[in-house]
């Protein structure tokens, strides 16, 4: 696809590359949203997803300010960003307004999809149906990660497709609790198939050179997960 996402600079965070081969060539870089935009622009066609400005639908959940929904803008019709912070909320709004994309491309909704019960605020019909479902670098702070999937599972089209970006640990990483690290790539993956998901694969994001992209002192990197909806199963 040659089309590529240009989001604003929602904030200026160090961030290291280390080469694939022998780790030795390390390099510091800025600008986490494009490093970012640029990285997932190389994984469209890997997703799956047939990608349209026309059609396709998103939910960006724990959206924060919308540096995802940024991201994901020139690829899709819509993206609904909600998030449990009314503040995080209004600053989403507040950019989508600021570069003419609210509320046709961009709106964002306060709503918690990490509870047991299911958040009333988030029962209208436009919050299901969904061709893409993805969180973003907030996955691995959930106390109860097949929690929020179970929801994000419901809210998907038959077809439709989960995406998470986030942080991997190098380290063994504890599926049911939240970890600073991140999950191992291996227990994303299992974390995805419990909940019914197909065709699930991990990916390590790496920059424009083909370096892996690291953060917190190299304790952890940056993956793309992806799961498909086969059927509308689990309920």
């Amino acid at each position: 696809m040659s089309q590529r996402a240009t989001p604003v600079d929602f904030g200026i965070l160090p961030f290291s590359t280390v080469s694939d081969d022998n780790g030795s060539s390390r390099s510091s870089m800025r600008g986490t949203s494009l490093m970012l935009a640029e990285a997932f622009a190389r994984k469209m066609e890997w997703t799956g997803i047939q990608w349209s400005s026309d059609h396709t639908t998103v939910l960006d959940y724990q959206c924060g300010s919308g540096l995802m929904s940024q991201i994901l803008a020139p690829y899709v019709k819509h993206i609904i960003g909600v998030d449990p912070s009314d503040i995080n909320v209004n600053e989403y709004n507040r950019k989508a307004v600021s570069q003419q994309l609210y509320p046709t491309k961009l709106r964002g909704y306060p709503g918690d999809l990490s509870v047991q019960h299911t958040d009333s605020r988030l029962e209208h019909p436009e919050f299901y149906n969904l061709d893409v479902v993805i969180l973003g670098l907030g996955f691995h702070q959930f106390p109860y990660p097949q929690m929020v999937l179970m929801h994000v599972f419901r809210r998907l089209k038959v077809g439709g497709t989960v995406l998470i970006m986030d942080y991997a640990s190098l380290y063994q990483g504890y599926p049911s609790t939240a970890n600073q690290y991140g999950f191992m790539k291996s227990e994303l993956r299992g974390l995805l198939e419990q909940q019914g998901l197909v065709n699930v694969d991990v990916e390590t994001l790496t920059d424009s050179e083909g370096n892996i992209i690291l953060e917190n002192e190299g304790q952890r990197h940056i993956v793309l997960a992806k799961g498909v909806k086969r059927a509308n199963w689990p309920a």
